[in-house]
């Protein structure tokens, strides 16, 4: 199984079968699949809940390698769409059932498929629309909540079971795989939950959420997602909850499902905080559509200091304000009381409370929002995948241990592999290093000196590009090399010439040069050249990244006009591009389609110590937890080109030395209380009103944010 993943990889990749011709996997191929096949029903029967769910994914893995891979057009003997159906069912067992739904949605079953296997099918791909006494049973349950309909609906399965036991091992194998999806779904169906978790679980109420042409039915919750619910994300009566799970693991639909809560069950308004106006802008433009398609109204307001006329007005209607927290601070200067309007706070990203640009106003106006005044019983949701602390910032705002939601649940695996150096000027991929086999493999050959060749026009020889060995080189043959599987991202640290700059020179030289690693470049999409046309105009003909959008390669960094910026977003996800350089101003914002991450380094120079130093340990951990999009891929891949990095990487993957988030105004009123304590000094009112007017300033009434913290630290009394 290790070198099956090991083959699919060098086929992805177009490493030259002669790296891999001796594969025990290539030659061996049936007895693994029928060893696979064979496996499935003793995997099914492990007792130990996690033991079973590493079996069957291992399965899932292996066995989708025969429908859909670089790899698959060497495997003869299976029928491609029933095996796919097989792999999807048992990615749906190993709770992924993200992407058990990606495989099932466009399958196509061949032949004459059995009705177990259509309705199997028609569950993973959450289809409806057959007239069929499976799926009709099932539509029944989805549209009431009746657990009735489900249990008649499982009895039905287990009796097909028996019936293909006899005579038929297809009916046998695709009604058990039924009867075990449709167990488990009686556990994480959102009927279940809501009835359990949930402040209403009415029909009437939940069925225009649920079912609405803007989306997919909801049909289950995700493991995180059941973890939120029951750390009472729905309960009426709870102050504060804090969600501490991975990118990608649920969160914004989790948010669709408190909006709608809030708004529709229980008569509420929401403010949804979000740092980064791109991020906000993702937001709003993924929630608004569902939401609205459900009778919920929202308004965005993330651009500019200063608010305009028609988003005052439409402050007045809407139930949902998506805004990052210094449009919302200029917005209350307009619109009087403005943060008594809203009864629910959503706090995304909310470890940005400690960064050095962004922290001060998020933390300020949560300081703010955390006390209201009079008797508005205020609800706070912060979120975070990567705070190591976020059990204090949770006590802070309200939280008790009951309403704190962790998981480590991620719906999407994600492969990382280390460039390694072998002799002869070769380089290999160590995937997976921290893992046991078969997660652990090893990929041969997948830089050679030859990648780096070029015909020289002049003289009509073959010649090594300069520096061609060098980190930046490595970098860019990485991703020229990965980018035929998908969308790539090239992450580094700044955008000069140690980052951005000197990595755009180097691939703009690769692709005019003509390197064989740059080429059979996919093809781009239809809008490539008006992007192209676009940056030209804006830019001049002549700066790079113009000339790079030729190639299909782009670059995103806070230098870049925010038009600019916002087109290179589009561009690839839209396919007008297939590889994007970017810093963490896109990096630990936006939500891209990456299949791949490749990373230049994680250091940068600091002027304090001369020296290279990391980015912060839990930024790192953020950064390669946005590769592998649920329902997109059915796994993502990071790739470190530099080898130095590989023990700084491998201590985030354990979560070793992640550095809590203590926010600005935190670590300010930590260095005042440490200056009294060590000069003895207590401060009282009478020392306060002997101050100078502009200290007295800060403790006023038009500083109320400030004097809250001061009082929740303890390090002052402040009347």
């Amino acid at each position: 199984m290790a070198q099956m993943e090991s083959w699919e990889a060098a086929n992805e990749f177009g490493i030259p079968a002669i790296s891999w011709a001796d594969y025990d996997a290539r030659k061996r191929s049936d007895d693994l699949y029928i060893c696979c096949i064979a496996n499935i029903f003793d995997a099914l029967r492990i007792a130990e809940d996690k033991t079973r769910l590493l079996e069957l994914d291992a399965l899932a893995k292996t066995l989708v390698i025969y429908s859909r891979s670089a790899a698959a057009k060497y495997l003869s003997g299976v029928e491609r769409t029933l095996n796919q159906l097989y792999s999807a069912a048992l990615y749906y067992l190993a709770d992924r059932p993200a992407t058990a739904h990606f495989l099932a949605r466009t399958l196509k079953l061949e032949g004459e498929p059995l009705e177990e296997e259509l309705f199997l099918r028609d569950f993973l791909a959450h289809d409806l629309g057959r007239e069929s006494p499976l799926t009709v049973e099932l539509n029944a349950f989805m549209q009431t909540g009746d657990a009735e309909r489900l249990t008649q609906l499982t009895a039905n399965l287990a009796a097909r079971v028996k019936a293909g036991l006899i005579d038929d091992p297809r009916k046998f194998i695709a009604a058990s795989l039924a009867t075990y999806a449709a167990r488990r779904f009686a556990q994480t169906n959102v009927w279940k939950n809501l009835q359990q978790y949930g402040s209403s679980a009415d029909p009437e109420l939940w069925r225009p959420f649920f079912f609405n042409t803007r989306s997919f039915p909801m049909w289950e919750l995700l493991p995180s997602q059941i973890t939120a619910l029951a750390s009472g994300l729905l309960n009426p009566d709870t102050a504060a909850v804090s969600l501490q799970m991975p990118t990608s693991a649920g969160k914004t639909s989790l948010c669709e499902l408190l909006i709608f809560d809030e708004v529709k069950g229980r008569g509420r308004r929401v403010l949804f905080l979000v740092p980064f106006r791109a991020l906000a802008a993702e937001i709003a433009a993924g929630m608004s559509g569902r939401l609205a398609a459900a009778g919920i109204e929202i308004i965005a307001s993330y651009g500019g200091n200063l608010p305009t006329r028609s988003e005052t007005a439409t402050l007045e209607t809407a139930s949902v304000l998506i805004v990052t927290p210094e449009k919302f601070t200029a917005l209350t200067q307009v619109v009087p009381d403005l943060d008594q309007q809203f009864q629910t706070v959503i706090c995304d990203e909310g470890h940005l409370i400690d960064d050095d640009s962004r922290g001060l106003p998020y933390e300020l106006l949560l300081t703010k929002l955390r006390s209201p005044a009079g008797e508005l019983k205020r609800k706070m949701v912060f979120m975070s995948a990567i705070l190591p602390n976020v059990a204090d910032i949770h006590a802070w705002l309200g939280g008790s241990a009951k309403t704190l939601a962790r998981s480590d649940y991620k719906p999407v695996e994600t492969d990382y592999a280390f460039l390694k150096a072998d002799p002869g000027d070769r380089w290999m991929l160590d995937v997976n290093p921290i893992y046991a086999q078969p997660r652990r493999y090893f990929l041969k050959d997948f830089l050679t000196a030859d990648d780096f060749r070029f015909i020289n026009p002049v003289t009509g020889r073959s010649k090594l590009v300069g520096s061609w060995n060098s980190i930046g080189s490595l970098t860019c043959a990485s991703a020229l090399r990965a980018r035929r599987n998908g969308a790539v991202a090239v992450f580094t640290t700044t955008r000069g010439n140690q980052g951005v700059g000197g990595l755009a020179r180097k691939f703009l030289e690769f692709c005019d040069s003509g390197v064989a690693v740059a080429e059979n470049a996919p093809p781009l999409s239809a809008q490539a050249p008006l992007v192209q046309e676009y940056a030209a105009f804006v830019l001049g003909p002549e700066f790079i990244l113009s000339r790079l959008l030729a190639h299909g390669i782009g670059f995103h960094h806070g230098g870049l006009p925010q038009e600019i910026r916002r087109t290179m977003e589009e561009s690839i996800a839209t396919g007008a591009i297939t590889v994007l350089l970017c810093t963490n101003t896109l990096a630990e914002g936006v939500n891209l389609p990456i299949r791949t991450l490749v990373v230049h380094t994680f250091k940068r120079f600091d002027d304090a110590t001369k020296t290279m130093r990391p980015i912060q340990a839990r930024s790192i951990k953020n950064i390669i937890g946005r590769v592998g999009r649920a329902g997109k891929e059915t796994r993502g891949r990071i790739v470190f080109a530099n080898e130095g990095d590989r023990a700084l990487v491998i201590s985030v993957l354990k979560e070793v030395g992640l550095e809590p988030a203590l926010g600005r105004l935190y670590r300010l009123i930590a260095r005042i209380e440490e200056h009294f304590r060590q000069r003895q000094i207590k401060l009282t009112n009478e020392i306060l009103e002997h101050q100078h007017p502009w200290f007295l300033g800060l403790a006023s009434k038009e500083w109320t944010p400030i004097q809250a913290a001061l009082m929740s630290f303890g390090c002052c009394c402040i009347s």
